[in-house]
């Protein structure tokens, strides 16, 4: 079977990789002149950054065994706080922060009345303010939501709350799996690992695609599942940001090892990262970037009930295809971390050969059992 994919970010370069281990002959079609998408490592005056940042984390063992396949590996972890009170305090909130708070006292008292194994599910923000209280919500998470996604918080779906947000007794690390790690040397030759000798036809924009153009079987998209059919439904929103990338003369800029941190009431700029923190580069000199959320790049799907149900519609257009899988966070619109879409790519290519011959219900279902995979 010929398969031709749109996209050569991380899904379109590990699915590549996977389809051409099964057998199957690929072609990929990219927009820029070089791969990796929104997952590139970037370089100043040699020093890493990228847009995200980026960090492999899983508890997955068949995804880490993949990727310790492709790439080497540093083990790494990530701490975070947030400019709260004037002050940095550890993220994601937890006992211990509470003490460094002047309102300790009322949120104690909040915290006492609060049922967290039965959250107000109505929306983003009932769904937090139910985890913490109303005090924590409104220091740590209010501003920032609101800043970051440009919409009020009460119009965003709770239904990733539980991936994103959390409420500690003491552990500080950001993300809880053991096995947490950054590629060596970078994300580019992990993405170069991946494609091997592929041919790429680069610098070619899709706003729309004819399978079977390249002569393809089965054609899977990573692109913008609503550029894909021309936006004949309306757009999809999304969050970006823009970067001011700087270069210091020192070893560090923040303290405690924290990998950046968040400013949820003050300033244009939703957080500050160090890179160094995370990715271990060695040197005198270090990297910090300032992030100005706006609607561009395309990174980040908003989560609301309105934007799922034109993803659906985007959705049975691309089904009533029997040659047309969407993939990737860009495809199935979903806020996907790296190693999540890498177990949805697998898992996509494990049953692929099932695609053809299912009914169009069939299809939405194949779509939504890997989406549902986070």
């Amino acid at each position: 079977m010929k398969i031709t994919i749109l996209g050569a970010g991380l899904a379109g370069c590990t699915l590549t990789h996977l389809l051409q281990k099964q057998g199957y002959n690929v072609s990929v079609i990219e927009k820029d002149n070089d791969i990796g998408g929104m997952g590139k490592t970037y370089y100043k005056d040699g020093l890493k950054y990228e847009y995200g940042p980026h960090i492999l984390y899983s508890r997955n063992q068949k995804v880490i065994d993949f990727i310790t396949s492709i790439i080497d590996v540093k083990p790494t972890v990530v701490y975070v706080a947030a400019y709260v009170e004037g002050q940095l305090v550890d993220y994601p909130v937890s006992i211990s922060s509470i003490f460094n708070l002047r309102e300790k006292k009322k949120i104690i008292e909040e915290l006492y009345y609060l049922n967290p194994n039965a959250p107000d599910r109505r929306n983003f923000q009932t769904y937090v303010a139910s985890l913490m209280g109303k005090t924590l919500y409104d220091l740590f998470i209010h501003g920032y939501t609101k800043k970051f996604w440009g919409i009020d918080p009460c119009e965003l779906s709770s239904s990733w709350v539980p991936h994103r947000i959390s409420f500690r007794t003491n552990d500080r690390r950001l993300f809880k799996d053991d096995w947490q790690a950054y590629p060596e040397p970078d994300y580019n030759e992990f993405f170069r690992c991946l494609m091997g000798q592929t041919e790429i036809i680069c610098n070619r924009e899709i706003n729309s695609y004819n399978v079977g153009s390249l002569g393809e079987d089965l054609c899977i998209s990573t692109i913008p599942i609503d550029q894909l059919h021309a936006y004949k439904l309306g757009r999809l929103p999304y969050r970006g940001y823009r970067l001011e990338v700087e270069v210091l003369n020192k070893r560090h800029y923040w303290p405690n090892n924290y990998a950046w941190v968040t400013f949820p009431n003050d300033y244009e700029y939703t957080r500050i990262c160090e890179y160094k923190h995370y990715n271990l580069q060695q040197s005198e000199k270090t990297i910090i970037s300032r992030e100005f959320p706006g609607d561009k790049p395309l990174h980040y799907p908003i989560n609301t009930s309105e934007n799922e149900e034109l993803f659906e519609k985007y959705l049975l257009l691309t089904c009533q295809k029997g040659n047309l899988i969407t993939m990737g966070r860009l495809g199935l619109y979903s806020y996907l971390p790296m190693s999540v879409c890498i177990e949805m790519c697998m898992k996509l290519v494990d049953r692929i050969h099932l695609y053809p011959n299912l009914s169009i219900e069939g299809r939405i279902n194949f779509h939504c059992e890997i989406r549902d995979l986070y």
